[in-house]
């Protein structure tokens, strides 16, 4: 056999392989595929229940742990303007090494208008504070009520089981912490005999 024997042989091996994996690709495509209306229609009902705590999975995507981190610093160091640009859908950066955050000023490439930040983060290292706890540590009113708007909950929970409203208390922020103690769930009444 001569090698332009060989060669063609191998692009016709080529060619048939590459049509097999195409057809079955297209087959596999068709079997899995999702109705985007039917997807709409339930992130419209979503939507509607919450539209600051909602999460649309074919315009957004979900914010990486370091830029949930990023938030939460920003909110800890009452930066109202850097909370808002990563309530808006932007990115945000925290810089560990300098114990900065950059957004707003950060170009265009921070400008993304789709990142959806997570309601749940906590703090993974040391304190388990979210957004609102930190911000609450930083006694800015008008973050905590961002915040609770955006879908912050004033009832989440430290490590050691502190709400926001106690960690403002802690901070020597005796008013925001009537504030937020007013918007807190109240705990259930047990009596004598539930124990």
């Amino acid at each position: 056999m001569s090698w332009k024997t060989i060669i063609t042989n191998c692009y016709i091996l080529f060619i048939i392989i590459n049509n097999t994996i195409t057809i079955h690709a297209r087959e596999s495509v068709h079997a899995n595929s999702i109705n985007v209306n039917d997807v709409k229609e339930e992130a419209t009902k979503e939507e509607q229940k919450d539209p600051y705590n909602y999460f649309d999975p074919l315009t957004m995507k979900r914010a990486t742990a370091h830029q949930n981190e990023a938030l939460r610093v920003a909110a800890y160091k009452g930066n109202v303007d850097l909370v808002k640009h990563a309530l808006e859908g932007n990115h945000l950066h925290h810089d560990i090494h300098h114990g900065t955050v950059h957004g707003v000023g950060a170009g265009p490439w921070a400008n993304h208008g789709d990142i959806y930040y997570n309601r749940n983060y906590h703090d993974p290292f040391t304190t388990q504070y979210t957004a609102l706890h930190a911000a609450a540590l930083s006694g800015n009113f008008d973050l905590c009520e961002l915040l609770m708007k955006h879908g912050w909950s004033v009832d989440a929970k430290t490590r050691e089981g502190a709400k926001p409203s106690e960690i403002a208390r802690r901070g020597g922020n005796n008013d925001l912490m009537s504030e937020l103690k007013e918007k807190e769930t109240p705990e259930p009444v047990r009596n004598e005999y539930e124990l």
